[in-house]
């Protein structure tokens, strides 16, 4: 029984997209190719990997269990073709990371320069996006290693302790919250905020909640790092919500006060997602013993 790295593309497409013209889309299939594909696929299974719903697909119990070999295979080909490019580089190699905001620009850049200066011909391709996005690029093999909050979905991937990083309000000192020992986020919607950039995965965390509270965020301006964000708060420019590393750092050189958000969602620990440790490249895993012990 032998399936083509596309075969397995597709099916994962699907699963993840719940539509078959999606997957197609994602493949670059036409939809009757597409649609051909997964038919010859479950014919050579004898089950049906999909039920065919009015709303789109969702797998079977015989599709989540070959979802979960095809994910494995998939990382393992997309590892192989990382590997096999580096080698024709000059026998560099790259450790792709995904992570958080608080991840990716308060925790992880220490600890990413100690390693990189261990090893000089390891590079590093560190990328931000938001903890739900972060096990999926993992568990396809987008990355090898990602590094999210744990209140998010992380299906599909094993979880490892890293750092507490709960998030924060930021208001100026002699503000009408400064102080207060903690603040709830509908609270704090009530003034002006300085946020991050849209794109930020942080940003994307503190505006979901909000609306799924009903609340309305006015933001006047947004900020590209948390120090920015944290000038702007000193200046009068609005409330923010930040990591509380970054709070910290910005209380000591600036007339500005933190106090922990009141919700769970804000009481988050980072944890490290893989695959599967021992389904690792060997400087990932080097990577992932030095950070995780």
């Amino acid at each position: 029984m032998r399936f083509a790295p596309l075969d397995l593309d597709l099916v994962l497409a699907v699963a993840e997209t719940g539509s078959l013209a999606g997957a197609a889309k994602r493949v670059r299939l036409a939809l009757a190719s597409a649609s051909g594909r997964l038919k010859a696929i479950e014919a050579t299974l004898g089950v049906a990997l999909f039920a065919r719903h009015r709303r789109g697909l969702a797998p079977t119990a015989a599709g989540r269990a070959f979802l979960d070999h095809a994910r494995a295979l998939a990382q393992g080909h997309a590892r192989m073709r990382a590997d096999m490019a580096e080698f024709a580089a000059g026998a560099r190699r790259t450790i792709k990371i995904v992570a958080n905001t608080g991840a990716a620009t308060e925790h992880l850049p220490a600890d990413l320069a100690a390693f990189l200066a261990e090893h000089p011909d390891i590079d590093i391709d560190l990328s931000e996006r938001w903890s739900p996005d972060i096990a999926r690029a993992v568990a396809i093999g987008e990355a090898e290693i990602g590094v999210a909050a744990d209140t998010a979905e992380l299906a599909g991937v094993r979880v490892f302790p890293y750092r507490a990083d709960p998030l924060v309000a930021l208001v100026p000192r002699g503000h009408a919250l400064a102080r207060r020992k903690a603040v709830t986020l509908a609270r704090l919607a009530a003034f002006p905020m300085v946020a991050l950039a849209e794109n930020a995965a942080q940003a994307r965390v503190v505006e979901t909640q909000a609306a799924k509270r009903g609340l309305r965020l006015r933001i006047r301006v947004r900020a590209g790092t948390f120090d920015a964000m944290a000038r702007l708060v000193a200046g009068g420019g609005g409330v923010g919500v930040m990591s509380r590393i970054a709070a910290e750092r910005a209380a000591t050189s600036l007339p500005v006060v933190w106090a922990p958000l009141a919700e769970d969602f804000a009481r988050r620990r980072l944890v490290l997602c893989v695959r599967r440790v021992a389904g690792l490249s060997k400087p990932a895993r080097a990577l992932f013993d030095r950070i995780c012990g």
